[in-house]
């Protein structure tokens, strides 16, 4: 509301708040008391915002031996009208690290981001990877995993002879993998 008394003028602000992409249009009336009454006009406005889309949304890593380190990648997709600011990623395991952790992707463009997994023990590992940006579904969360294995492969974990005759013998065989790229030693095979 206002009052204006001649021969003044009142500004008045109006503000465009979107909540959706795209045109917007909407009618503003003002109710007075002079004729002829209301007046109006026709606003329009373009609502713009990022969009955030990551691809794969799960990074299988398979057997990578324990501290040694396999690196894949994923992409992420700006569909929208406006840049797409990622603020940070993070990983909630330190086997999984992914670089980089911020970024901008103007609209129509896409970005890799690295995940690198390191195992630090045996079997099965896990992470969840999160980026926090500046689109509508903020955060966004993918799921990585992979198994961590030893350098030695023996995949018997057990071995049966058929009946041997006392004083006689029987051999059978046990194939060592070596899973690493440098060279493995064995120092002694034993039993007990």
């Amino acid at each position: 509301t206002a009052i204006i008394s001649a021969p003044n003028e009142q500004v008045f602000r109006i503000t465009f708040s979107p909540n959706l992409r795209g045109v917007q249009t909407a009618t503003i009336y003002f109710l007075h008391n002079a004729a002829p009454s209301p007046d109006s006009i026709t606003v329009t406005g373009r609502g713009i915002a990022p969009t955030f889309t990551v691809s794969p949304i799960v990074v299988p890593f398979g057997n990578v031996i324990v501290n040694f380190s396999k690196t894949d990648s994923v992409t992420v997709s700006n569909d929208g009208t406006a840049p797409l600011v990622i603020a940070s990623v993070k990983s909630n395991s330190d086997e999984f690290t992914i670089s980089p952790t911020q970024a901008i992707i103007d609209s129509g463009e896409s970005k890799k981001f690295y995940i690198t997994f390191t195992p630090a023990t045996l079997f099965h590992r896990s992470a969840q990877i999160t980026f926090y940006h500046n689109a509508p579904d903020s955060p966004t969360t993918l799921y990585s995993y992979g198994y961590g294995i030893s350098e030695l492969s023996i995949p018997q974990s057990f071995l049966s002879f058929n009946s041997v005759n006392v004083g006689s013998s029987d051999s059978a065989f046990i194939t060592a993998t070596n899973m690493s790229s440098s060279i493995l030693v064995i120092d002694s095979v034993t039993s007990t």
